[in-house]
C-alpha cells in the first residue's frame, strides 16, 4: 500500500491494475474503466448486447484528476458501482491529511516567549540565590542561616504570580472577542492573533456570501432574452428530488420576476435527472394551450454542445458549425472571466413517449442561450480586508475554485491580484522554490487542495515570521 503522499509520487505507482464497472444504465451500457495506466483503451463485448467501455488514465495530472478514483469521505449522489479497494484508514487520502493535523503542533511565538521568559528568570534566581548565600554566609559566618536567607530570597524572586496573571488577560481577551462574535477554542492564541503579519483565508463563506445568485439570462449575442430565464425555470421547477444551488437559485430570482406564473401554462411529461457523466438534466413539458411538447436541458457547456446541431442566433436558427462553436464558447468565457458560473441552454420539441424517452433523446437539439450565476462579496469585506493592509497584514487567498472566480472575487474586495499560484504548479515545485513563492505571491492560489494549502502555509510559516 501507499506511504508516501500522492503529491510526491507518480500516478501510475499508485494505481493498480484493476477494473471498476457501473451496473446498467437507462441505456443498458455497463461503462469500466482499466486504472492499469499501461493498458490502451479497447472495447469488449458482453452478453445481451452491452459494451463495455473503457478509458486511459495515463494522462492524469493529479490525484484528483483521475476520473476512476473514489477518495474516501467522498458522497455517492446517485448510482451503484463495483470497484477495487486500494488503500484503507490513515493510508488514504484523506486518512493521511488526518492524520497530519493530529500530530503535535509546534509552539507557538507567544509559548516560546514564555518559556524564554521562565528560562531567564529561573537563571537569574539561581546566579542571585547563590551569590547572596556566598556574601551572607562570609559576612555573617553562619551558612545554615545563609542557605535560609539564600532560599528566602529565591522564593521571593519566584514570579509565583505570573502564571495567574497571564491566564486572567487571556481570559479576559476572550470576552472581548465574545462580543465581536468570534469563539477562542486555543486561549494562547489571543495574542498570536495580534502578531499576525500575513492571513490566509478561503474564499467562499469568507469573502463571499456562499450564496450563488442569477446575474444574467441571455441568448448567443449576449442579449438578455425573458424566454431562456423562463426555460430555465421550467427545467428547475419540474426537476424532482433536491433542488442544488443552480435550482434554489433560477426558482428564486424567476420568483421574483413573476416568471412562476408560466408553470400554469405546461404540465410535466418526463425527465432525465441529472448526473456527473452527463452533466447535464432534462425535462418535458406539455403545454396546455396547444398539447405541443418541449423539452429543455441545461447543464454544463460543454456537454450541451455535445447535443446539439442547431443554434438560436440572431433571431434565427441556424447549423451548429464550429465557427458559431467558437463564437458561444467566447461568449461564456466572457462571463467566466469575471467569476461567474455559465449554466447553458438548450431546446427540442420532439418527444418519443413515456416508455421509450432515454438518455438517447438528449440529441439534435437547439442551443438557445445562457444563464450566468455569482457568489457575491461580502458587503463589509473590502472594508475589512483595506483595514488590515492599513495595519500591515498582508492578505492570502487560498481557494479551490478556478482562478476567474479567485481572481474576481479579488477585485471586488479591493486586491489587486496580478498573479495566480495553481495547486497543480504547487505540486511540481521543489522546496526551495516554493518556500521563495511563499513570499512572492501575494493574493490568490486557485485551484488547490486541502493538502496542498496545508503544504503552502508550512513553507509560509518556514519562512517567514508569523503567527500561526
Amino acid at each position: 500500500q501507499p506511504s508516501t503522499p500522492y503529491t510526491n509520487r507518480n500516478i501510475s505507482q499508485v494505481i493498480s491494475p484493476v477494473l471498476i464497472i457501473t451496473l446498467p444504465n437507462k441505456n443498458n451500457i455497463i461503462k469500466a474503466i482499466p486504472i492499469e495506466p499501461t493498458s490502451p483503451a479497447k472495447h469488449f463485448a458482453l452478453p445481451f448486447g452491452r459494451k463495455l467501455n473503457t478509458q486511459n488514465t495515463n494522462d492524469a495530472k493529479e490525484i484528483f484528476s483521475i476520473p476512476n478514483i473514489c477518495l474516501m469521505g467522498s458522497s455517492v449522489v446517485s448510482g451503484r458501482a463495483t470497484g477495487v479497494v486500494i488503500d484503507t484508514g490513515f493510508t488514504t487520502y484523506l486518512g493521511r491529511m488526518s492524520k497530519e493535523v493530529e500530530t503535535k503542533k509546534e509552539p507557538t511565538n507567544f509559548e516560546k516567549g514564555m518559556n524564554n521568559i521562565t528560562k531567564m528568570l529561573i537563571r537569574y534566581m539561581l546566579v542571585v540565590s547563590v551569590a547572596v548565600f556566598v556574601i551572607y554566609g562570609f559576612i555573617r559566618k553562619d551558612w545554615l542561616e545563609a542557605i535560609l536567607f539564600a532560599l528566602s530570597v529565591a522564593v521571593g524572586i519566584t514570579p509565583s504570580m505570573l502564571p495567574m496573571i497571564v491566564n486572567v488577560n487571556l481570559t479576559r481577551g476572550t470576552k472581548v472577542l465574545a462580543k465581536k462574535k468570534t469563539l477562542v477554542k486555543n486561549i494562547n492564541s489571543i495574542q498570536n492573533l495580534g502578531a499576525i503579519d500575513v492571513l490566509c483565508t478561503d474564499k467562499t463563506g469568507t469573502l463571499t456570501e456562499d450564496k450563488i445568485v442569477l446575474q444574467k439570462y441571455i441568448d448567443v449575442n449576449g442579449n438578455e432574452d425573458t424566454s431562456i430565464l423562463e426555460y430555465a425555470y421550467l427545467n428547475s421547477y419540474f426537476g424532482t428530488g433536491m433542488k442544488n444551488l443552480v435550482d434554489r437559485a433560477i426558482i428564486i430570482y424567476g420568483n421574483e420576476k413573476n416568471v412562476k406564473e408560466i408553470v400554469n401554462d405546461y404540465t410535466k411529461i418526463d425527465e432525465i435527472p441529472f448526473d456527473y457523466t452527463r452533466k447535464r438534466m432534462s425535462v418535458v413539458v406539455k403545454s396546455n394551450k396547444n398539447g405541443g411538447y418541449r423539452m429543455f436541458t441545461k447543464g454544463a457547456l460543454e456537454e450541451i454542445l455535445k447535443v446539439c446541431t442547431k443554434v438560436k442566433y440572431n433571431g434565427h436558427v441556424n447549423e451548429l458549425t464550429p465557427e458559431m462553436v467558437e463564437i458561444v464558447e467566447q461568449k461564456a468565457k466572457e462571463y467566466a472571466v469575471q467569476g461567474m458560473q455559465v449554466i447553458a441552454i438548450a431546446s427540442k420539441r420532439e418527444y418519443r413517449g413515456v416508455n421509450v424517452f432515454n438518455v438517447s433523446d438528449e440529441a439534435n437539439m437547439t442551443f438557445i442561450g445562457f444563464v450566468a450565476f455569482l457568489d457575491p462579496a461580502k458587503k463589509d469585506a473590502k472594508a475589512t480586508l483595506k483595514k488590515l493592509k492599513s495595519i500591515g497584514i498582508t492578505t492570502k487567498i487560498l481557494t479551490g475554485d478556478n482562478p476567474y472566480a479567485a481572481n474576481n472575487i479579488c477585485n471586488l474586495v479591493g486586491l489587486e491580484n496580478t498573479e495566480t499560484l495553481l495547486g497543480t504548479d504547487i505540486d511540481k515545485m521543489s522546496d526551495e522554490e516554493l518556500c521563495a513563492e511563499a513570499n512572492k505571491w501575494e493574493l490568490s492560489h486557485g485551484g488547490i487542495s486541502g493538502r496542498t494549502a496545508q503544504q503552502f502555509i508550512n513553507y509560509l510559516l518556514g519562512s517567514r515570521e508569523v503567527a500561526e
